[in-house]
């Protein structure tokens, strides 16, 4: 159960992070089809901040796929010390 939420949590977080970029690059074509080239402090304020929530999701990510790795290698493990005991 907690495998099936953290692979849940993974992909809703990539879906996220891909959308607020996708809705950021429109914003940006946008600004410049219409020249207005300069940017106001509140967009580079915004994009700051996706990016700081990228990177923290993706560093997040990251960390849970490492305890996720370690938690099937310590399954593995586990399984192999109970066979050997079973067959002695």
């Amino acid at each position: 159960m907690h495998n099936f939420l953290l692979i849940f949590f993974i992909i809703i977080s990539i879906i996220i992070n891909i959308l607020i970029i996708f809705k950021f690059n429109n914003n940006i074509y946008i600004n410049k089809k219409k020249k207005n080239i300069k940017t106001n402090k509140i967009d580079k304020i915004i994009l700051i901040l996706i990016a700081i929530f990228f990177f923290l999701n993706l560093l997040l990510i990251n960390i849970n796929i490492k305890k996720f790795k370690s938690n099937l290698i310590l399954k593995n493990n586990e399984n192999i010390i109970i066979s050997n005991k079973l067959k002695k």
